[in-house]
């Protein structure tokens, strides 16, 4: 099999500035791959060439589970490309741009895979120099995965750095890089800063009109402070972010294995089994990436209006229930309504609780949710069934539609409330 055939392209995944991404399938190992291919009106840059295939010279020296493993270069009929580990997932660009934000809990997860992956590369001589949400990839599992170390280059030996290139991705890049000075580890610990910072606020710490308007202000302007965005971020979080991103190298932390000291200084601890020199990434148990803590408590108080909403109505309406009983259910209006009284205050009394323990972001409601929520759903099973009193009214599918959508309110408060415990705004040790 010649090498032109040896991958089967089944669908095309991302564009970059180096080239198109597929997805593949190696006939030799019947194993899903990626295909990383150079653009075509770039085959003839030599510069360019010489990066790609440095990135898999340099990416091959980094083995370990939060880099993206390399497998070799080769050549398929769209051009030159770089075989790589398919990663199944999206990207912290791509989970930002979903969420928005993420709780601390996530953030901190987020920001040790991504410096024990740092690790392994800086301890071998190895800067990414273009570290950012879209080269972060994550699986289903909640493994982060550091991909293109295409623009890294050596910063031991002969090969210290470059100072006649400007590459890199202006919102993420250090200063020393915007000025084509000396580069090193410190400069992906400036990115690291500014990625947890993204993930923290919902948005980046630079923003102009144009790239180059972006990259003056990573050298001339002092960032806004987290708390300046959102209050709930512990001062001692802002403190090491803002340290990531400290304008001279000096000043930041100097070594990734600070940063990863300060996360645990914080209150964080990584799951560690066995030889604890190897951080293993624990499987979310729930669903933790699914929504920000901060849009969980908002949906999930919104279905507490909703239910205000529907009491409401039920009581204002309570002659007219009664006479719809007798008249089209043939019971007693007066044992009707009763119910209906009794019921709607069982709801009130409920959905006040539930709203007051939101508002003041009571610490033990995910717990006390837990042991409510049998009762909460019979409660609310019964409710999903009053617009079956609207079937003169409205259409029978319409009517069905709100029995169902109903009927589901409780399971998904149960899912917003499990981000909410999962996503504490305060650090416990």
């Amino acid at each position: 099999m010649s090498k032109e055939d040896r991958y089967d392209i089944l669908q095309e995944l991302g564009r970059g500035a180096m080239g198109v991404v597929y997805k593949a399938i190696d006939r030799e190992t019947s194993e899903c791959v990626a295909l990383k291919v150079l653009k075509p009106d770039v085959l003839e840059n030599p510069l360019m060439m010489q990066r790609f295939k440095n990135e898999m010279r340099i990416a091959r020296k980094i083995t370990h589970k939060n880099v993206c493993r390399i497998h070799e270069f080769t050549y398929i009929p769209k051009g030159p490309c770089i075989s790589m580990e398919f990663v199944e997932g999206e990207t912290i660009r791509s989970l930002l741009n979903r969420l928005g934000v993420f709780s601390l809990r996530s953030a901190f997860e987020i920001t040790r895979q991504i410096s024990s992956g740092l690790r392994e590369a800086h301890a071998q001589g190895v800067v990414h120099r273009d570290l950012k949400p879209e080269n972060l990839m994550m699986d289903r599992h909640g493994n982060v995965k550091i991909m293109d170390f295409g623009v890294a280059r050596i910063f031991s030996g002969g090969e210290a750095t470059t100072t006649g290139a400007f590459v890199g991705t202006p919102a993420y890049m250090a200063p020393e890089q915007v000025e084509c000075r000396e580069i090193d580890q410190r400069a992906d610990i400036y990115a690291l800063g500014l990625i947890l910072y993204e993930m923290l606020t919902g948005g980046t710490v630079f923003k102009a009109d144009t790239p180059i308007g972006v990259a003056y202000k990573q050298v001339h302007e002092a960032p806004a402070p987290p708390r300046s965005i959102d209050s709930s971020i512990p001062e001692k979080v802002q403190a090491v972010i803002l340290r990531c991103i400290e304008k001279e190298p000096e000043r930041r932390f100097q070594r990734i294995e600070e940063v990863e000291a300060a996360l645990s200084e914080l209150g964080y601890r990584p799951p560690v089994t066995g030889d604890t020199d190897v951080l293993h990434v624990q499987r979310p148990r729930s669903t933790t990436f699914i929504m920000a803590r901060k849009r969980a408590r908002v949906l999930m108080l919104a279905a507490q209006v909703l239910y205000f909403c529907i009491y409401g109505a039920a009581l204002y309406y309570l002659d007219d229930i009664g006479r719809i009983v007798e008249t089209e259910f043939l019971g007693p209006a007066t044992a009707a309504i009763a119910v209906v009284v009794v019921l709607a205050m069982c709801g009130v009394a409920t959905r006040i609780y539930l709203s007051s323990a939101l508002i003041f972001d009571h610490p033990q409601l995910p717990q006390k949710f837990r042991h409510l929520f049998p009762a909460l759903l019979l409660l609310d099973s019964i409710w999903a069934a009053s617009p079956l009193f609207l079937l003169k009214e409205l259409r029978l599918g319409l009517v069905f539609a709100c029995v169902a959508l109903l009927a589901y309110l409780p399971f998904s408060q149960k899912t917003l409330m499990e981000n909410v415990s999962h996503e504490n705004p305060r650090l416990e040790r």
